[in-house]
């Protein structure tokens, strides 16, 4: 979706890719392209699950506005249902003017966000001086990941923890 190369955050995407690595393995090492098989068959009925599961959470925030700091959830938006508002930055590496922060600060208080995405690799020092003075509250997203230790359950526990701050986030009042 445009300029958002964040394509593994919809789990459909996830399957797919994880089919063709396993397609892959299985071209590569035919001897154990059964083993490759089930594999990849077993985690796209676990990514199926998680984005029933997923979808089944968030469910009652779907329409709620927030905005992001940068637009990276594209992906994970149209697979649950969500919708930000606008991007803080329009430009990766690149704060906002003056003239910026004031129109989100507007928007803010027009649609009554109540959500402002920040991530762990971006200084939320703006997104806290855009949301001063308003009901809005900051939420943490890792699309990438990078807090997080390696191992089998990373992607699960990644889309479920973004789960789980979108809802805290915009399910409060």
């Amino acid at each position: 979706y445009g300029d958002d190369p964040h394509v593994w955050l919809d789990p459909r995407n996830a399957a797919a890719m994880a089919n063709a690595v396993a397609g892959r393995l299985a071209e590569i090492d035919p001897s154990n392209a059964a083993l490759y098989a089930r594999n990849g068959d077993r985690l796209v009925q676990r990514l199926a699950a998680l984005e029933t599961s997923v979808a089944e959470r968030l469910a009652p925030v779907r329409g709620k506005p927030f905005l992001v700091y940068h637009d990276a959830y594209a992906y994970f938006e149209r697979r649950f249902g969500l919708q930000a508002a606008a991007a803080i930055s329009r430009t990766e590496g690149r704060a906002p003017g003056a003239r910026r922060g004031a129109s989100l600060r507007r928007l803010i208080a027009e649609k009554d966000i109540r959500c402002v995405v920040v991530e762990p690799q971006f200084e939320p020092r703006l997104a806290r001086v855009i949301i001063e003075g308003t009901k809005a509250r900051l939420a943490e997203l890792d699309p990438l990941a990078a807090a997080r230790p390696a191992g089998p359950d990373l992607y699960v526990e990644l889309v479920e923890a973004m789960a789980g701050a979108m809802l805290g986030c915009l399910g409060q009042d």
